[in-house]
């Protein structure tokens, strides 16, 4: 179906201009895979307004019952969302935490951990659920920008606002400390909010990890420095 061809076009062209020589915002990029992916699901929803649904959701969502047949569902889940509100949130938190955390570390950097956070939130939601369950969403791989942040500058802020208008600053190692315990809370008691809590503070820690593991390969003692 066409729906099922735009979905992977447009996943396709995202992660192909994250690969290009060419000086591209990973951070911009990927919001704008996100936003694309929003305007197919709006337009092949019975009912956007009310929630996303239908085959772009069914074939390009992540289902630990499909197996490794279909595995490349674990990079097109991170594109996906269930509704505008979850678009909307994860787009906004990427576009505020992505920029500052790309000019330190650089774009493949940070889509590599974007990718690969969202990949070990999404793989730990399947293990948790074992079923049929179908995961879609950024939300695992913007903790995995949070974490990635927290352990390369704990003492930094988190700047929120519109454009150049700022609206409040708030310690990031607050936001990412208080999301870890409230998420991880959530995921045991299991609760039935069609929230995978669990992918969310997998992806802080393995962010948090990348993070680490950025700062052992690049700083060695050095302070740290902007990319250029």
């Amino acid at each position: 179906m066409w729906e099922i061809a735009a979905g992977v076009l447009v996943v396709g062209i995202a992660l192909a201009l994250l690969l290009a020589p060419v000086r591209l915002s990973a951070s911009y990029v990927l919001a704008g895979g996100l936003g694309a992916e929003a305007v197919v699901l709006a337009l092949t929803s019975a009912y956007p307004l009310a929630g996303f649904s239908g085959p772009v959701l069914d074939d390009l969502g992540f289902a630990w019952s499909q197996g490794w047949a279909r595995f490349g569902t674990i990079v097109s889940a991170q594109f996906l969302h269930g509704s505008l509100l979850h678009f909307a949130v994860n787009g906004l938190v990427l576009l505020w935490v992505g920029p500052p955390l790309e000019a330190i570390i650089g774009r493949r950097w940070l889509a590599g951990i974007y990718l690969a956070s969202g990949a070990l939130g999404l793989f730990a939601a399947g293990a948790d659920d074992g079923g049929a369950l179908r995961f879609v969403g950024a939300s695992a791989s913007v903790a995995g920008l949070l974490g990635a942040s927290v352990a390369i500058a704990p003492w930094e802020s988190l700047r929120l606002g519109f454009g150049s208008a700022e609206l409040v600053r708030v310690p990031l190692l607050v936001v990412v400390l208080a999301s870890l315990v409230v998420e991880s809370t959530l995921a045991a008691l299991r609760l039935a909010d069609g929230i995978a809590h669990i992918a969310h503070a997998a992806g802080v820690v393995s962010g948090a990890g990348f993070g680490e593991l950025w700062l052992r390969g690049h700083l060695r003692g050095r302070p740290l420095t902007r990319a250029a």
